[in-house]
Formats: C-alpha cells, sequence, structure tokens
C-alpha cells in the first residue's frame, strides 16, 4: 500500500480486488482537469482501471451541469466513449442517489465500490449520502473518501470516524489531498 500515490494507483489497486461486473458510484464527477495531472483525477481513472477491465458500470452523480460537460469533454479527449461505461446522474446527490439505488434494487444489483467526493463546506454532507446507499453494498466493498488531509477541506470530517465506528479497515493515498480507501470484506 506505500507504493499508492495516486488515484490512478488506487483505482488499480481496488480494481484487483473486484470480483467482474462490479458497480461504482462516483459521488463528484471529474471537473477540474489538467492534461498533465489525469493520474490524480477519478472518473477517468475508475473507467480505465476498474470499469473496462472488470466490465463494470460507473454511476457519476453531479450538481453542476457544466462539471458534467466538463466531464464528458475530457473523456472524449482521452479517447473513453463514455456512453458505453456510465452513467451521469444530474441533481442533488441526497435526492439522486435514492432513485439510482431504487432501480439497483429492483434488479437484484448491489454497490462495489464509492467514491464520495462531493460538496464542500458541509461535514454532514457526506454522512447523508453514505446512509442513502448504505443498504445497497454488496456485502463486500470498497469505499474511498476524497479530501482526508486537505486542510482546506471539511467534508470528510465525520466519515472517517463513521467508518471507523462500523468497522471498516482502512488506510490513506497521500494523494495532493489525501484519499482514505475503507473496506468492508476485502482485505487491504
Amino acid at each position: 500500500m506505500s507504493d499508492l500515490k495516486t488515484m490512478c494507483d488506487a483505482c488499480e489497486y481496488i480494481g484487483k480486488k473486484l470480483p467482474k461486473y462490479p458497480i461504482i458510484f462516483e459521488i463528484g464527477c471529474t471537473y477540474v482537469v489538467n492534461q498533465d495531472n489525469l493520474i490524480n483525477t477519478s472518473t477517468n481513472n475508475i473507467i480505465q482501471q476498474i470499469v473496462i477491465p472488470k466490465n463494470g458500470m460507473l454511476y457519476s452523480f453531479d450538481i453542476n451541469s457544466d462539471h458534467i460537460n466538463i466531464c464528458k469533454r475530457m473523456l472524449r479527449d482521452i479517447g473513453i466513449n463514455w456512453s458505453e461505461y456510465m452513467d451521469f446522474v444530474f441533481g442533488d446527490s441526497i435526492e439522486m442517489i435514492p432513485i439510482v439505488v431504487e432501480d439497483l434494487e429492483r434488479q437484484d444489483h448491489y454497490i462495489d465500490v464509492v467514491l464520495f467526493d462531493s460538496k464542500e463546506h458541509d461535514e454532514d454532507h457526506m454522512v447523508k449520502e453514505f446512509e442513502g446507499l448504505k443498504d445497497q453494498l454488496s456485502e463486500k466493498h470498497i469505499l474511498m473518501v476524497d479530501d482526508v488531509i486537505n486542510p482546506n477541506s471539511i467534508k470528510a470530517k465525520k466519515m472517517m470516524p463513521l467508518l471507523q465506528k462500523l468497522g471498516y479497515e482502512m488506510f490513506i493515498v497521500p494523494t495532493e489531498t489525501g484519499l482514505l480507501i475503507a473496506s468492508m470484506g476485502y482485505k487491504l
């Protein structure tokens, strides 16, 4: 784990642990795009390191349509036909997660991986997102929480203690802002 330094590394590591056909939720899509730093952006690495090799599906939630359009353009620019691998879910994650979860439940599908990287300046938002999807998590699943060592961020403040209390095994990847990887059922 000490050799993991980037989002790309983390996604590759997680991808090796998962079964075929994983379902991934990304809450907050990539919208700050620096072509020289794509190893640290989430959407492209989730697709390239997990979704494509495992024939999975990504649901990427964002409340900002400009963010979604930037993300679509970035994926097109690097040669990823995103519509084959993912659905963008536009709207407030707190409202939209239950709708997608209900659809997955009807199909008897479960969520294998979640990346929490949404609303800044609200330490309760991420916990509410987790509460909205926790019953549809696979028995074995992995959660990622971004910005855990970012001194300017409070959005992950309550997630780490909650996951510890629930018995998740976890470690932090020393990306620029810190990426928590938490597992239930997988040995990290």
